[in-house]
């Protein structure tokens, strides 16, 4: 039950990618400039959905919400195409249990730019404890990439109704998926390369990950709910969570 969906990860990184290209070549073409919207605002949400719901919400419990955030964040996790939420804590809490050895899961090489992949090693438990018996996520880790198509669906009947056809699919969910990944394979990369984890919250107004940058600071308090301390920390996850946490 507990297995990542791997496949699921470098086919959702390439359809995005192809979606990036595609968008860029409509405007290119002439399409209203103003699609550029939705493009940050679906690169915006599904920054949120990884960095909030995946990884300080379900990996780490950081923070407490709603039942109606907790199903939200849940379905959410599963469109930006990552497995489910119940996978990716597990492989997660590995990486920080193994965090640049033998047993981590992640890849750093450069090559996980082009094709996203986990190491098969034993995975960590111990989070799940809290995750297993929760029924949203059961119905959801099997049913995780009917939730993506049905996200599709909904979006192409947005674009017949409204007569922009593809465009709202394009720039609301597969561009934005495009970006979402390559910031996330960049970071993945860059901040464990040379051995430790590494901050550089600079690099959060080049490519926005909602704080992911501060990623040292991550692995030393990896319950911390807020990643960004300074002014100029761009963490808008945190912002997020401000408004939806209980506790």
């Amino acid at each position: 039950m507990l297995r990542q969906r791997l496949w699921m990860i470098p086919i959702g990184q390439w359809v995005g990618y192809l979606g990036a290209a595609l968008a860029l070549w409509a405007l290119w073409e002439g399409l209203s400039p103003w699609w550029l919207l939705a493009w940050a605002s679906g690169h915006v949400l599904g920054g949120l959905a990884i960095s909030v719901a995946l990884h300080r919400y379900f990996t780490h419990g950081a923070f407490q919400t709603t039942p109606f955030w907790h199903t939200a964040m849940a379905l959410a996790s599963c469109i930006v195409l990552q497995g489910s939420p119940l996978a990716w804590a597990a492989a997660h809490q590995t990486h920080h249990a193994h965090s640049d050895g033998q047993g981590d899961p992640h890849d750093t090489r450069l090559w996980y730019l082009l094709w996203k992949t986990y190491r098969a090693v034993p995975m960590v438990r111990w989070r799940l404890q809290a995750l297993l018996d929760d029924r949203v996520l059961k119905a959801v880790h099997r049913n995780a990439l009917v939730v993506a198509l049905a996200w599709v669906l909904l979006l192409l009947a947005l674009g017949l109704a409204t007569g922009t056809f593809l465009a709202p699919l394009v720039f609301g969910y597969l561009a934005p998926m495009g970006t979402v990944q390559l910031v996330g394979a960049v970071h993945q990369v860059a901040s464990h390369r040379g051995g430790g984890a590494r901050d550089m919250p600079w690099l959060e107004w080049l490519l926005p990950a909602a704080g992911e940058w501060r990623h040292a600071h991550h692995h030393d308090h990896p319950r911390d709910a807020q990643l960004g301390r300074r002014w100029w920390h761009l963490d808008y996850g945190w912002w997020f969570i401000r408004a939806i946490r209980t506790k």
